[in-house]
């Protein structure tokens, strides 16, 4: 007779360990997937980093938005590096050191970089330490990338218009200013809004004393009338041109004031000129007409009675 001896092992607590890990490797698997699926929808991807070994890693989306097929595998650090641009570099140190002085919740920078197609385009980037030395130096990151390049162009667009419009309002203040008419903004109400400084010369009252008046309180007694009808049509929104009234100035005498004006809303833009010396050689004229006319008709008299 043959005796046989075995020995039995309990290996249940290891079977479980194993399906509990790979029901742990299922799960990550599971979120990497899913985690992937939101930074496509998202156009962001995963970065990570090891300091020591300079070891850079995309995810897939981000690599595409860099240029790189999906079966190159040349992208590394180095590339990456001689890629960005000069005028970047910096904030890639600058973005460390706010981080590790806590100056910054995250490693954070934006950066210009010359994709493998040979575009320039614009990231994002935000990521925080996932390993430290013994010394607590980090030597491992992790984070996001998006690509703003869209962001960048509508922010330099924004920038080129308001540009624009700095200029344009610079050009129209110093045309407002340096007008020889005189020039105003003026409301339905019958206000002063803004005037130019040729007011001044004018009817001898500064700005600060014309913004914010009334001006009918300067308009001549037998003007107001036909002035008021002028700012109803105005209030109306038609063009009022060539319209004439009297302004009394600040030494008390009245300048004859011809208008072209237009409205906008409740507002009146308007160009006005001195007529003053226009209107007293007209008046200065009919004064003279009237005196011809009554020398003549004096003088036909006289020679009419001297043939009696």
């Amino acid at each position: 007779r043959r005796l046989i001896q075995f020995s039995l092992l309990d290996i249940t607590d290891r079977k479980r360990a194993q399906q509990q890990r790979e029901s742990a490797l299922e799960a990550l698997r599971d979120r990497e997937e899913r985690l992937n699926l939101i930074m496509d929808a998202t156009d962001e991807g995963i970065w990570t980093w090891d300091v020591t070994t300079s070891e850079l890693t995309f995810s897939p989306s981000l690599l595409h938005a860099m240029g790189f097929d999906k079966d190159d595998d040349s992208f590394n650090f180095q590339w990456f590096a001689d890629h960005v641009s000069r005028k970047s570099v910096h904030v890639f140190d600058e973005g460390m050191k706010a981080y590790i002085e806590g100056r910054s919740k995250y490693y954070e920078f934006q950066y210009r970089i010359k994709t493998r197609n040979g575009q320039w385009r614009w990231f994002w980037a935000r990521g925080a330490c996932t390993a430290r030395s013994e010394d607590g130096v980090p030597i491992k990151f992790m984070g996001t990338h998006r690509d703003i390049t869209a962001q960048k162009q509508a922010e330099k667009e924004k920038e080129a218009a308001q540009e624009a419009l700095r200029l344009k309002s610079e050009e129209l203040e110093r045309y407002f200013t340096s007008s020889l008419d005189l020039l105003c903004i003026a409301d339905t109400l019958g206000r002063f809004l803004r005037v130019n400084p040729e007011w001044e010369k004018v009817l001898g009252y500064g700005a600060d004393e014309l913004n914010g008046r009334m001006f009918l309180d300067l308009v001549h007694p037998d003007d107001v009338k036909a002035t008021l009808e002028a700012v109803s049509d105005l209030s109306a929104q038609k063009e009022v041109l060539g319209f004439e009234n009297r302004y009394r100035c600040k030494n008390g005498a009245y300048h004859w004031i011809e208008w072209r004006s237009k409205s906008l809303g409740n507002l009146i833009y308007a160009v006005a000129r001195d007529i003053t010396a226009r209107k007293e050689a007209e008046m200065a004229l009919q004064e003279t007409n009237r005196r011809l006319e009554k020398a003549t008709l004096h003088a036909n008299e006289m020679a009419r009675q001297a043939r009696q």
